[in-house]
């Protein structure tokens, strides 16, 4: 298995939320046991007053003349029957009495399996996981140490002078250090978690925003001015969530990265469209890439990024109607644009989003657009999921499905996923997205499917790529006046509508 190549494997998925999801089952179950408890109140209203119809039939009996006490008298047998027979008031408000507590049970069944869903892995699998790579990491520690010392040595020098260092290979630790046992989503989640309720999150956020603008600009970055559309030869058709991550891999290879637009084509001539957007590609430095850590810093708080003006601008370029279906699709810093576009073009009609799917993305506090359906995936061991300390507001629209690929059969995807950058690897998520196509036992995810099938289909795929234009670039001088190129300037705000003449277009800003 070769570092771009998607395991075949099956990986076992943990749906919770959508039409199958507690959130959604709950509220229905909880409302049919109000509306039984109104009902059983009301007949025990009944109850009392036929109560008190035998108290009056008792007394008019008593005073009635000879031909009319009878009458009376079956008045009150059925006054009785209604209110104490079998089928009576009385035993119907107990049955509904009944019904009632046990629709709450259920839904706290629902809850509490939901909720377990929720844990992957059980904890003693886990505490062997955190055992064995803290082991581990010390043992790759002290060969890096080794190999460090080694390579400095007298006979470690004269080992590269001659071409050949078997020593220094065989010390040498592969790859990097297996620390998903004990750091992962969970462990950073906590400290998320901690960091908001002491009231310094938001605040080392804005300092770390800051530098690494400051790093930037000392590094001569140059600016994002336009996107440049080219077109691939043969594109792989859209037909499956996992020709969607066979994308995101593709993607995962671009530097600077590149936003592909898909416009997929109906049986009745129209079109749906499918923007896919790539993760984070560099930290900090002189290299031109929107995609890098300043823009992840950005995109977290909610506010305008270089990576969020990217994506518009290519949508722009693409010439997306307002009135066609899109899905928005992204990989770890890509999940959060998505999201926030996805809200911003709902609020002003800019865009029809009809989906938006993240994988390896802090999407759990991102702000949901009404009528969106969304769908999130998230590797256990991969600490980025965890990055905003929130949790998911699950609802009929949000489907989550977690995962844990170092439970996987393949050994080599099980060992890759005890490292942060494979837990976090595209190719580990597309293997997630091969298997959710291959499951039908989950409800909530097989009507997602049903939802979305406009955006998978066997037709016409027509596939852009848009690649980032900078401001200095040797071999190309005067980037935003060339043809077949769209102007990019920054969003200055996330709160105003799209004015194309002015800026790309704003969109709303999403809850911290």
């Amino acid at each position: 298995m070769s570092e771009d190549e998607i395991s075949d494997a099956p990986v076992h998925l943990n749906v919770y939320g959508g039409v199958a999801g507690h959130a959604a089952l709950t509220e229905d179950l909880v409302e049919a046991a109000r509306v039984l408890g109104d009902a059983a109140s009301q007949l025990r209203d009944a109850d009392r007053w036929l109560s008190e119809v035998q108290d009056v039939c008792d007394d008019a009996h008593a005073r009635a003349i000879p031909s009319v006490a009878p009458l009376i008298w079956q008045a009150r047998d059925a006054a009785e029957e209604a209110r104490l027979g079998i089928d009576g008031a009385r035993s119907l408000a107990r049955e509904m009495d009944g019904v009632e507590v046990r629709l709450h049970q259920v839904a706290r069944g629902y809850a509490a399996a939901e909720e377990a869903a929720r844990e992957r892995v059980p904890t003693l699998v886990q505490m062997g996981w955190t055992l064995r790579d803290l082991a581990d990491t010390r043992v790759w520690g002290t060969r890096a140490v080794a190999a460090s010392l080694w390579k400095v040595s007298q006979w470690g020098v004269l080992s590269r002078l001659v071409g050949a260092d078997p020593v220094g290979d065989a010390i040498q630790p592969d790859g990097a250090p297996p620390t998903a046992g004990y750091l992962n989503g969970t462990s950073l989640e906590a400290v998320t978690f901690a960091l908001r309720g002491a009231g310094v999150y938001e605040p080392a956020r804005a300092h770390l925003a800051r530098l690494a603008r400051f790093v930037d600009h000392v590094a001569g970055e140059p600016a994002l001015v336009a996107v440049a559309a080219t077109t691939p030869d043969d594109p792989q058709p859209l037909r499956s969530l996992a020709d969607l991550g066979a994308l995101f891999v593709l993607l995962d290879r671009s530097a600077p990265r590149e936003v592909t637009i898909d416009r997929v084509s109906q049986p009745d001539g129209s079109s749906a469209w499918v923007v896919t957007i790539p993760g984070t590609a560099d930290t900090v430095g002189a290299r031109g890439e929107v995609f890098d850590i300043g823009s992840n810093l950005d995109g977290v708080a909610g506010g305008p990024s270089a990576s969020a003006a990217m994506v518009l601008a290519a949508m722009k370029a693409a010439r997306i109607p307002a009135d066609q279906p899109v899905m928005l699709a992204g990989h770890s810093q890509g999940a959060m644009v998505a999201a926030a576009i996805a809200e911003g073009a709902t609020a002003s009609g800019a865009y029809d989003v009809r989906s938006v799917v993240t994988i390896g993305g802090p999407s759990a506090g991102v702000a949901r657009a009404p009528g969106v359906s969304y769908l999130h995936l998230e590797n256990a061991p991969d600490i980025v999921p965890a990055a905003d300390g929130a949790l998911h507001a699950l609802g009929p629209n949000v489907v989550v499905v977690g995962f844990d690929t170092r439970a996987s059969g393949d050994r080599r995807l099980a060992e890759v996923s005890r490292t942060v950058v494979g837990a976090h690897h595209t190719t580990t998520y597309a293997a997630a997205l091969a298997s959710a196509d291959r499951t039908s036992s989950s409800l909530s995810l097989e009507r997602w499917k049903e939802q979305n099938q406009q955006f998978f289909r066997d037709g016409r795929t027509d596939r852009v790529h848009f690649q980032q234009v900078h401001a200095v670039r040797p071999d190309h001088p005067s980037p935003a006046g060339e043809s077949g190129e769209e102007q990019c300037r920054p969003l200055r705000r996330l709160d105003a509508l799209p004015r194309p003449a002015v800026s790309l277009g704003g969109i709303p800003p999403t809850s911290p």
